[in-house]
Formats: C-alpha cells, structure tokens, sequence
C-alpha cells in the first residue's frame, strides 16, 4: 500500500540476456527510459485531446519514478543481494511505482503488429492516436503494445480506459526495451490501415495509394 492506495513497485528481470541477468545500472537505465517514456505520452495524448472533443482513452499520469535507496541490506522483493551492491554504492535499486491495476488487460497491437481494428471503437481511436504520434513526431516515434484497462483516474465517477506498459520504436532504437529502431517504424508505417477516425482528424496517409504510385 501507498498513499492508502494498492500500488504495484516494478523494476526489470529480463532485458534480452535471460530472466535475473539484470545489472543494477541496466535496471536503472530501463526505469528511467520506462518513466520518460509514461510523461511522453502523456505530452502525446493531450495533444491528441486538442483534436478530439471526445475520447474513450485516458493516459495513466499517475505513474512515478520511485528510487530506493536504503542504508540496509537491499530487500528480498528487489531480488539483489548486498554483494550486488557493494561495489556500485551510488547506483539504488530502481523501481517504477504505479497504481495496481487488477482489471483484466486489453490488447490493442502487439511489439510489431499493428492490427487496424476498424469494428472496434476504442480500437479505431487507439490505432488514429498511434498515427498522431507517428505524424506529430515528424515520423520518428511509433507507439506498440498498445494496451488497457478499465480503472478510476483522478477520481472519476465512471471508470475510463487507461493506457499502460507501452513499448516504443525510435530511429536509434534506444527508447527501452522492446525497441527495435528503424525496422519498428518501416513495419508500423507498412501495416497501419487508415480507419474513419484517422480521416476525420485530417491525418496524412502513411502510404501512397499502390494504383496512383504506378501512374506516376
């Protein structure tokens, strides 16, 4: 419990190497980048709020960057032990504190799957907010594993979808884990289907249509 609320502390045990070879700076590197990544879309939806009057998707702000560091030995939870941070004294053990979210998630896309979702009304508004950001980013940041649950923010009467545990895809491919660089971005820009939403928020195609590139 924190603040009289269920929340869930989260840090990293498998960044590609295998499952508890995570170095305490490596761990600190990815929270970091996990916590950058939260404000950034965050930035990103209230951009998209200014274009859309009404939108079933709200960004979970209420995520913060949580470092621990204790004078005592580090906790069973953390999975280190005091050997693993003798000799890194000035590097804590990081977590990510966020609400506990028991509801059961919704999977919109996938790391390099981009689903157009175009009979679904909440998957057609997340698949138009993934190009807004593609298209406000000047093409350089996809959004993937797009995924929700129902849950109260800011006190609201009505529970709203909240956004969680995104990945990215940027050009260097250094955004945290999951990124796969530029062939994350090619991928998303090949499989992306404009659906009516898309339209209505004069959105730019990602693709010239195939019959009007033979003309030219």
């Amino acid at each position: 419990m924190y603040c009289n609320e269920m929340h869930a502390f989260k840090r990293f045990h498998n960044i590609g190497a295998g499952i508890g070879c995570v170095h305490l700076s490596e761990n600190h590197s990815e929270v970091t980048k996990e916590a950058i990544r939260v404000i950034q879309m965050k930035r990103f939806l209230d951009w998209f709020w200014e274009h859309v009057q009404e939108c079933l998707v709200d960004m979970d702000n209420s995520k913060s960057y949580y470092s621990l560091k204790s004078p005592g030995s580090p906790s069973e939870a953390s999975g280190y032990t005091a050997a693993d941070v003798t000799d890194i004294a000035d590097i804590p053990v990081t977590w990510l504190l966020e609400p506990f979210r028991p509801n059961h998630p919704e999977k919109w896309s996938g790391t390099n799957q981009h689903p157009s979702h175009h009979k679904n009304k909440l998957g057609s508004t997340l698949t138009a907010f993934a190009h807004f950001v593609f298209l406000t980013s000047l093409r350089t940041i996809v959004l993937a594993d797009i995924q929700t649950c129902k849950a109260h923010v800011n006190g609201s009467v009505e529970p709203k979808q909240v956004m969680f545990d995104l990945t990215t895809h940027i050009i260097k491919g250094d955004s945290g884990v999951g990124d796969h660089g530029q062939k994350g971005l090619d991928m998303f820009v090949e499989q992306h289907q404009c659906n009516n939403r898309c339209m209505g928020l004069g959105l730019e195609p990602l693709q010239v249509d195939r019959e009007d590139s033979d003309m030219d």
